[in-house]
C-alpha cells in the first residue's frame, strides 16, 4: 500500500510497472484481476491518480504453478546472453500457448532447452512481442525482468525497428511506399488486425526490393521513424537494341544496396531470349557487389533446358555459382492448375525458398508432389504436344502484325511477344475495353512499362487465334481512326 504525493500521474498501469519494477504486461494483469484499489475499490488501467490517492496492491497471492509441458523442437538461437535470446523463429510455430496450440509453441520449447525466462503474461514468460504463426523472423525472448521492462519500453517507444519481407501481387504505384493508419482488432475475424479509426497509430515505409512480371518482393519497415535500405533497382531492355540484356546498363544501376539481379529469360514480355554470354557477363556483375542473379525461365521451353535424360543442361544456372533460376512447367506446357515449378540454386537459398512457399502456402499436399512427378515423367509427351499447338503461330502473328502496319519484338520463339502501336499512347483502357465487349485478350503494356503497345501470345488454337487476331483489330482501329 502506498500514497501518491504528486499532483497526478499517467495510467495506473504505467505507473505501477514503473515504481514496482515489473512489466507493463504485469501490471495490467494486476489490474484487470481487481488486485489493484483505491480506497478499497478497484481500479480500471486507464486511471490516472492524483495527490492523496491510498493505492492498494495485492501481489503476494497463491497462486498455482503455471504449467508449461515442454516441446522438444529445435531452436536456431542466433544471439544469446544472461539477458535475452534472439531466435529464428520458422513459419508455423506457434510463439506462445493459446487454444489449439497448448503445448507445442516456441515457449514451450524454450521451456524444454531450460532457458530462463521471465514471469512475462499468463502463459507467456520471456515474451515481449510476437510474430504470427505462419511469419518466419528474428524473436527476441526476455530472460530477466529487467530486461522485460526495458525490451518492452523499447518497443512502446518505437525504438525497436521491425523489418519484414512480403510478396506482393500486383505492383506498388510508388517506392518508397508509406502506410501511416490506424490499426486494431477486426470487428468481423478478431484474428486479423484491421484498418480502423481510433486504432493504434501505426507506420510502415515499404520499399520494392525486387520486381518481378506479376508481383513485387516488398521490404516492410515498421516504425515511427525510420530509414530503410532498399534493394532494388531498375535497367532498360530497350526496342533500339531488340531488348537485348546489356550488363553494362546494370552495372551502371547497380548499388551497394542491391542484393538481386532479377532478369526473364526469354524475356517478359517481348519473348527476347538472352544469350549464355550476356547472362555471365550480367552474373560477373552481381557477383562484384555480393548479390546473386535471379533468372526467371518460366517462359523458357522446357525441351530447351532439360535433356531426354532430365538433366538441366540448358538452364542459365550452370552459367555461374551465383545464378538462381526459376522455371515452371506451369507456363512450357499448360499445366497452369497444377503449380508445378522448381527452383535451382546454392542449398542455402533453395533452402530460404522452402522456407518462404512454406510460409505463403503453408505445407503443399502429397498430390501436388504427386502430379509434378507424373508430369515429369510424361515431359516428351507434353512437349510434342506444346510443339503441335504452337506449329506455324508465331508467324502467323508476324504476318498479322505486318498487315496491320504494327511493331513487334519478333522473337524466335517462345508463345508471345511485344506489339506497339505507333503513335497510339497509352492503350490500357482501350485493351480494358476489348475485353469487356469484344472479349478478347491481351496483356496492357504498361504493366511492363511499355504503355504504348500489348503483349500477344499465340498459345490459343488455331480458330480461336484467327478470331482473336480479328476482334484485336477491330479495337485498335478505335485508336487508329
Amino acid at each position: 500500500m502506498f500514497s501518491i504525493a504528486v499532483a497526478a500521474t499517467e495510467r495506473v498501469d504505467r505507473f505501477l510497472a514503473d515504481q514496482l519494477g515489473m512489466s507493463r504486461t504485469q501490471s495490467a494483469r494486476l489490474v484487470a484481476e481487481g488486485r489493484v484499489a483505491v480506497a478499497g475499490t478497484p481500479i480500471r488501467a486507464s486511471r490516472t491518480l492524483v495527490r492523496g490517492d491510498v493505492v492498494a496492491v495485492d501481489i503476494a497471492r497463491n497462486e498455482p504453478p503455471r504449467n508449461l509441458v515442454p516441446h522438444d523442437f529445435p531452436l536456431d538461437v542466433v544471439y544469446e546472453d544472461e539477458h535475452l535470446a534472439a531466435i529464428d523463429k520458422p513459419a508455423g510455430l506457434v510463439v506462445h500457448p493459446a487454444p489449439g496450440h497448448w503445448t507445442d509453441t516456441l515457449v514451450n520449447a524454450l521451456v524444454a532447452r531450460g532457458t530462463t525466462l521471465s514471469s512475462g503474461a499468463e502463459g507467456r514468460p520471456g515474451i515481449v512481442h510476437r510474430l504470427d504463426r505462419d511469419t518466419s523472423g528474428l524473436i527476441l525472448v526476455a530472460k530477466s525482468e529487467l530486461a522485460h521492462r526495458r525490451l518492452s519500453a523499447m518497443i512502446a517507444a518505437r525504438r525497436v525497428t521491425r523489418v519484414y519481407a512480403a510478396l506482393v501481387w500486383g505492383h506498388l504505384d510508388q517506392d518508397p511506399h508509406v502506410i501511416d493508419t490506424p490499426i486494431a482488432r477486426d470487428l468481423r475475424n478478431r484474428q486479423r488486425m484491421a484498418i480502423l479509426p481510433g486504432g493504434r497509430a501505426a507506420r510502415t515505409d515499404a520499399y520494392v526490393a525486387a520486381r518481378f512480371a506479376s508481383m513485387d518482393l516488398r521490404r516492410d519497415c515498421m516504425s515511427s521513424s525510420l530509414v530503410c535500405e532498399t534493394m532494388s533497382l531498375t535497367f532498360e531492355r530497350t526496342a533500339a537494341e531488340h531488348f537485348a540484356l546489356d550488363p553494362d546498363r546494370i552495372a551502371r544501376a547497380m548499388t551497394p544496396r542491391t542484393r538481386v539481379v532479377a532478369v526473364s529469360n526469354l524475356h517478359n514480355p517481348t519473348g527476347v531470349r538472352a544469350d549464355a554470354d550476356a547472362l555471365r557477363a550480367a552474373a560477373r556483375v552481381a557477383e562484384s557487389h555480393g548479390a546473386f542473379l535471379l533468372v526467371d525461365e518460366v517462359y523458357a521451353p522446357f525441351d530447351a533446358l532439360v535433356g531426354e535424360s532430365g538433366v538441366f543442361h540448358g538452364s542459365a544456372r550452370h552459367l555461374a555459382p551465383n545464378v538462381v533460376a526459376v522455371s515452371s512447367l506451369t507456363k512450357c506446357y499448360g499445366l497452369g492448375a497444377h503449380r508445378v515449378g522448381w527452383l535451382l540454386g546454392p542449398a542455402e537459398i533453395v533452402a530460404r525458398a522452402e522456407d518462404a512457399t512454406t510460409a505463403s502456402c503453408g505445407m503443399l499436399p502429397l498430390v501436388h508432389a504427386h502430379v509434378a512427378l507424373h508430369a515429369f515423367a510424361r515431359v516428351a509427351t507434353l512437349a510434342d504436344r506444346t510443339r503441335a499447338l504452337l506449329a506455324g503461330k508465331r508467324m502467323r502473328v508476324a504476318r498479322w502484325v505486318e498487315a496491320q502496319g504494327l511493331t513487334w519484338s519478333a522473337p524466335s520463339e517462345g508463345l508471345f511477344g511485344l506489339v506497339g502501336v505507333p503513335g497510339a499512347g497509352d492503350l490500357t483502357a482501350v485493351i480494358e475495353r476489348a475485353a469487356r465487349e469484344r472479349e478478347v485478350l491481351v496483356a496492357a503494356g504498361a504493366f511492363f512499362g511499355f504503355p504504348g503497345g500489348f503483349r500477344l501470345a499465340w498459345s490459343a488454337s488455331d480458330d480461336a487465334l484467327e478470331e482473336g487476331l480479328g476482334r484485336l483489330a477491330e479495337a485498335l482501329r478505335v485508336v487508329r481512326g
